[in-house]
């Protein structure tokens, strides 16, 4: 099988949950705040897309990355967001989503508030590199949908092999 063939499958795997759930809740009950329940219809019309959990776990074997991972294991020489826009557009999605920020507070975009993130991974086009931004240009020139998941704080400390180093404090999903 090769790659592409591989990520279509992966897509419509993952992009068979939300066209499920879709279906099963063709009528979303109101929250009482109208432009919400607009768009929470609108989502639901959508049906079919692609959830990406791309992050620092990735690259260190871990479901969830704690924060305190090397920026150097960060390294994705051959990202092609493209590529997973194809996938997405080849299985007829409508949408996707990239994990922008997760549990090790690991941003994928340039922020200036913090270098916990793409300023840090210098195996990554010499920490310059913007994945949220090669992410939104690939699935918006295939005229497909995007969106964000951004991990809140809390304590995720023992959670899917979420360990954390011995003597070192919990970060809670925030930069050191």
């Amino acid at each position: 099988m090769n790659f592409q063939i591989a990520w279509v499958a992966f897509a419509i795997l993952i992009g068979c949950v939300p066209g499920a759930f879709a279906q099963a809740t063709s009528t979303l009950p109101s929250g009482g705040d109208p432009v919400t329940d607009k768009l929470g219809r609108e989502f639901l019309k959508w049906k079919f897309g692609m959830f990406l959990h791309f992050n620092m776990a990735t690259f260190n074997n871990q479901e969830w990355a704690g924060g305190y991972e090397d920026p150097a294991t960060f390294a994705p020489d051959k990202l092609d967001c493209g590529q997973w826009a194809d996938a997405a557009e080849a299985a007829g999605m409508q949408y996707a989503v990239l994990t922008v920020k997760h549990t090790g507070g690991w941003c994928l975009w340039p922020s200036a508030t913090t270098t916990h993130g793409v300023a840090a991974f210098q195996k990554f086009q010499q920490g310059k590199g913007d994945v949220v931004r090669e992410f939104v240009d690939a699935f918006r020139a295939r005229g497909l949908k995007v969106g964000f998941y951004y991990c809140a704080p809390g304590n995720y400390d023992g959670q899917a092999g979420n360990t954390l180093p011995p003597g070192k404090p919990s970060l809670h999903g925030m930069p050191p």
